[in-house]
């Protein structure tokens, strides 16, 4: 298991895409996608944690958000995430339980090697973010940033 540091297509994303990916028997069954940002300090957004339906309930999110926190630590680089996850969902909490923190921003959560990020540069990452997603979108989503 280790990160793919090549770039997607530049038709779909305009900054460097990074994956992790889990397998059980030579099939992926989860994965992580990151994205990294250079503006306004170095950071990744963790963009997408996926376990497949069939594989669920054998810890493999936590796994995954773990190996997600030791390529942060590797990078000693900051991770944001937009946390959409239903209040429901059994996945609800799995970020904080693994040092992931939420933040003045609705739905944003961080982790951080350094284990405070000052509120200013929160709210520019959380900015960064805002700004790609409607880019990235085309100003289709059904519903505006979520920060300011």
């Amino acid at each position: 298991m280790s990160p793919d540091e090549t770039k997607k297509d530049p038709a779909e994303y305009d900054v460097p895409h990074h994956r992790i990916s889990i397998e059980l028997g030579g099939q992926e069954v989860g994965y992580a996608e990151m994205l990294y940002f250079s503006e306004p300090t170095r950071f990744f957004y963790l963009d997408f944690v996926r376990v497949k339906p069939e594989n669920r309930g054998l810890r493999l999110g936590s796994y995954i958000v773990e190996s997600v926190n030791k390529f942060l630590d590797q990078k000693k680089l900051p991770g944001v995430l937009m946390n959409i996850i239903k209040s429901d969902e059994a996945a609800t909490g799995i970020y904080e339980r693994h040092g992931w923190q939420t933040t003045e921003f609705d739905n944003f959560m961080i982790y951080s090697p350094r284990k405070k990020m000052p509120s200013e540069m929160v709210k520019k990452m959380v900015r960064r973010i805002n700004g790609w997603c409607v880019k990235f979108y085309d100003n289709k989503r059904d519903e505006k940033p979520l920060a300011a």
